[in-house]
């Protein structure tokens, strides 16, 4: 006689405490992940003028290729920890690693710091993973532990969806917002743990496995050192290739080095015995690792493990790619101009990929700088004591001394030009800070110097972008002498150039495979430089952006009576 399967309501009623709380913070750890990493690709590759870092593609999918596989490959040996001390000692030590971390991935700006704290935040997030994933196993029976994994992996699809959700309308106020809801969720987590969370039961005959018993299991199922090593620095040859060093770059070095590597180990294999690398029989001794064949133990669960590794190499793309490719290629308008007719302009704003006050705030300032006007709102200079003068100053030189070094080592100057800048580096290393008047002198010099060869570097990278010919900078310069042609005899400032409009669309569009500067550019000179009437509509718009920068910025907003005060005043400064 079979035994009765309990039903659905019971099965849920037999989850305990730990069952509920456990899937709680899985949902709000996805939220924070997932957040995160399906706009990671827009922040890391997103103009640094918009708020993001401004790294290349490559060195996006470098970050995103290296970070993850260590995530994913951690937990094998942060689960076995787990088991030793304890579940809720480690899921706070996530927590506060991922707080942290979370953190620090909004402040961090340079390559080397972004990826410390990725890698910091991978490992937290590695400590997490089999935890979580032991605690169902633990509180779960053999009646409801299919039910229980179900609605695990339910509470997983719950904060993926959300996550992004959240994320997406916090990146439309600001960057930063983004990384404090990430960790806003990590917090709220560390309560749950602290206040709710009890250490599951361990079985009756549990026992901890030592991390050298967590290896031969490894060893077991997939193969012995000899085969890891191969495998990982082929991968890991990929990753540093990916970033592109000079000293190993994809070609020459990397599609030399890695058939090499491959080769000579087949080589090696072909001097040992043909049973070095098989587990030895009882009593007998293993040859050294290094002296062993490569093994894989099981070749249909590696195959398996492969054919679902290119699964989720193209799954993950909707999060790596998929977002610059709507960014750079897709004609989104038709989006968004949905959303504003049918759930209001705020909306639109929202969905919209270029903010409307920073696009405004800059085809204002190309014009004026077009036509040499004044900036519509002077910044007030306080005076200075000559201590805090001379304390700029020398951060002003080191500031100098770091954009020179950076300019000397760009692959697009030529290198007579970087030796020129060479030069320029080793004097203003050589300035004596305590002279307050060497370090202006030396300041004012040297950025009027620094200044057109920078430009000269600029537009020589532009010329690497697809598309970007001496064609379209033709026509993006007579599109700029259109602009300059509205300059009258008292203007202010140089004319703009083509690499005005190139930096300017960039900057605005937060394109960097195809942000069509020329169409842009065509927009910019259709627009006047007065308008002759100003509508109620447009001054609301105005009122509403302005409040909704200073609330950004933390400052105090206009209150509504103010607002008809505050909209007559601007529609002065306007005509």
């Amino acid at each position: 006689m079979t035994e009765q399967t309990p039903g659905f309501v019971e099965q849920i009623k037999s989850f305990p405490r730990p069952f509920w709380i456990a899937n709680t913070m899985e949902i709000f750890e996805r939220m924070s992940w997932y957040g995160f990493f399906a706009l990671s690709s827009l922040y890391i590759t997103g103009p640094v003028e918009t708020g993001a870092l401004g790294f290349t593609s490559e060195q996006r999918g470098a970050i995103q290729a290296m970070i993850p596989f260590l995530l994913y490959l951690m937990p094998v040996v942060t689960g076995a920890i787990a088991d030793r001390y304890g579940f809720k000692k480690m899921f706070l030590i996530s927590y506060v690693g991922m707080i942290v971390f979370y953190y620090l991935l909004g402040q961090f700006t340079s390559m080397p710091t972004f990826m410390l704290a990725f890698f910091g935040l991978a490992v937290a997030a590695a400590i997490f993973k089999p935890v979580v994933v032991g605690t169902i196993a633990r509180v779960t029976t053999d009646e409801n532990s299919r039910l229980g994994f179900g609605v695990f992996y339910m509470m997983v699809n719950v904060g993926g969806f959300f996550g992004p959700i959240v994320a997406g309308i916090l990146r439309g106020i600001a960057w930063e917002y983004l990384f404090l809801a990430s960790a806003g969720w990590a917090a709220v987590n560390l309560v749950l743990c602290l206040l709710f969370y009890k250490e599951p039961p361990k079985p009756a005959d549990f026992k901890a496995r030592k991390l050298s018993e967590v290896g031969q299991t490894i060893y077991e199922v997939l193969g012995n050192l000899r085969l890891f090593l191969t495998i990982m620095v082929v991968v890991f040859a990929m990753m540093v290739a990916q970033f592109g060093p000079w000293w190993f770059k994809w070609n020459p070095h990397a599609a030399i080095f890695i058939p090499g590597w491959i080769v000579a180990n087949f080589l090696w294999d072909a001097m040992l015995p043909a049973d070095s690398g098989r587990p030895p029989p009882p009593g007998k001794q293993a040859p050294r690792p290094l002296f062993q064949r490569m093994h894989c133990s099981d070749w249909r669960f590696a195959l398996f493990l492969l054919i679902l590794s290119g699964f989720w190499t193209s799954f993950n793309q909707i999060f790596l790619t998929m977002p610059e490719y709507i960014r750079d290629f897709s004609e989104t308008r038709t989006l968004v101009q949905a959303s504003r007719s049918i759930l209001g302009d705020e909306w639109g704003r929202k969905l919209a990929s270029v903010e409307e006050n920073e696009f405004y705030a800059e085809v204002d300032d190309l014009l004026r700088r077009a036509s040499g006007a004044k900036a519509l709102v002077e910044e007030d200079e306080k005076e200075k004591s000559p201590r805090e003068v001379a304390k700029e100053n020398r951060k002003s030189l080191g500031k100098l001394i770091k954009k020179a070094s950076k300019l000397a080592d760009s692959r697009h100057l030529p290198v007579g030009r970087a030796s020129e800048v060479e030069g320029m580096v080793a004097t203003l290393e050589a300035v004596n800070e305590d002279d307050t008047d060497a370090v202006a002198s030396a300041i004012k010099k040297y950025e009027k110097e620094i200044k057109p060869i920078q430009r000269e570097e600029k537009l020589a990278a532009y010329k690497t972008y697809p598309g970007i010919t001496e064609e379209l900078l033709n026509r993006l310069d007579q599109v700029a002498g259109l602009l300059n042609a509205r300059r009258t005899e008292d203007a202010e400032g140089a004319p703009i150039e083509a690499l005005d409009l190139l930096e300017s669309s960039r900057k605005v569009l937060a394109y960097k495979v195809r942000f069509a500067p020329i169409d842009y550019a065509q927009v910019v000179a259709g627009v006047p430089l007065r308008l002759t009437t100003v509508s109620d509509e447009a001054l609301e718009d105005g009122f509403t952006a302005m409040n909704k920068r200073l609330w950004e910025v933390l400052q105090p907003e206009f209150e509504e009576d103010a607002g008809s005060v505050v909209k007559e005043k601007m529609r002065d400064i306007i005509k």
